[in-house]
């Protein structure tokens, strides 16, 4: 009997994430793409520390961009490497590029979180767009986010960028973000819902209006978050434009976040130690920081199988066939490499186990050390 009431529960879960990651596809490939008829200033944003390998190509592809009202201001964030040198170097080129520093992160702030906030205040545009440095982007991607939020009428918008895996542990380790996102929450509802629950956001890609942006002050109020985009989108959510009446589908801060394609691409780890280090830092942020939710996530995506099996042969190919239709239709979405993901996905699964393991470390040490700094978890 328990291995039927487990077979049962475990199979409606990959339903309900395969309806989800259906779902994900279809917003992605009927999303409409229109461009400005007129472009108002777009402050591109950049905090950057020891970003001597990524921040050149940043901006170059900015330059070769067809929206050109930009103002494209770098922050170095006491690097230790290069990253002031390059950056002078581009603005020889590019007048619209502007270096600032910064060698002291207050008390109570993350490193990033206290950038971002330097840099909003620094800015003139009417679009605030906060990218990382290890982002590409191509094409129209600025003017079609900007027509998006207005049409949308939007005050954030958020995008996972396709994800580039050159070696083979980046290939069993980088799926794994979008395989728990793009199978648990759609990302429609992040726009159509005023639930906090329902958000994610990725501060890769972070375009915001700037007068609400100036208004709410997002990067102060999870100042101290190493998962600042997450939390942030969250806080926002929660928000009311009117403070006198009552937080409702009209008086909310309308958000969005999307899945990215080749307009929009990032190479965020080089190795499996690198992706392991950087994914174990959020991943439980991933299941409302919550072990419970997490732990029976695992279960119901790995180790039930084997309860399936004991129960019903037939059962059990169904909820293969599920899970691999789930992998598919992510595959997709995310623009990654179908085959690979199937035939790695065991692995993938084992390096998330890994992950989820040494973030709990994290989450009990209290203490996290990125890009040279150590933080309070």
């Amino acid at each position: 009997m328990i291995y039927l009431v487990i077979s049962i529960i475990a199979l409606v879960f990959a339903g309900l994430r395969l309806i989800v990651a259906t779902v994900n596809y279809l917003f992605s490939i009927t999303r409409t793409k229109k461009l400005l008829s007129e472009e108002p200033l777009v402050s591109v944003l950049i905090p950057a520390r020891n970003e001597e390998k990524n921040i050149g190509n940043l901006l170059d592809r900015l330059y070769e961009q067809n929206y050109q009202n930009l103002e494209i201001i770098v922050l170095d964030d006491n690097s230790e490497d290069r990253t002031s040198v390059i950056t002078m170097e581009k603005t020889k080129r590019d007048k619209r590029i502007r270096l600032m520093y910064n060698d002291h992160v207050p008390e109570g702030w993350s490193g990033k979180n206290n950038a971002c906030h330097l840099l909003a205040h620094n800015a003139a545009g009417s679009y605030l767009l906060f990218l990382d440095s290890d982002i590409s982007i191509r094409d129209n991607i600025i003017s079609e986010m900007v027509q998006y939020m207005k049409l949308k009428k939007l005050v954030l918008v958020s995008i996972f960028p396709k994800q580039l895996m050159q070696s083979f542990g980046e290939r069993i380790t980088v799926p794994n973000m979008n395989w728990i996102l793009l199978s648990l929450l759609p990302l429609v509802m992040v726009q159509l819902s005023k639930r906090p629950s329902l958000s994610a956001a990725n501060g890769q890609f972070m375009l915001f209006d700037a007068e609400t942006y100036h208004k709410i002050k997002p990067h102060q109020i999870v100042k101290s978050s190493l998962v600042e985009d997450i939390e942030m989108m969250q806080k926002i959510k929660k928000l009311r434009p009117d403070e006198n009446r009552k937080r409702s589908l009209k008086n909310r801060y309308r958000t969005a976040v999307l899945s990215g394609d080749r307009q929009i691409e990032c190479r965020m780890y080089n190795d499996f130690n690198e992706a392991v280090h950087g994914f174990s830092k959020n991943v439980l942020h991933f299941f409302g920081n919550s072990l419970i939710w997490t732990f029976i996530f695992l279960f119901l995506t790995g180790p039930v199988i084997i309860f399936i099996l004991l129960h019903s042969l037939t059962l059990t190919l169904v909820y293969l066939l599920t899970a691999i239709m789930v992998r598919v239709l992510i595959s997709l979405t995310s623009k990654q490499n179908i085959f690979y993901n199937i035939l790695l996905s065991p692995l993938q699964q084992l390096s998330l186990y890994y992950i989820v393991y040494r973030a709990i470390r994290i989450k009990f040490a209290g203490s996290y050390t990125w890009k040279g700094r150590t933080v309070k978890t």
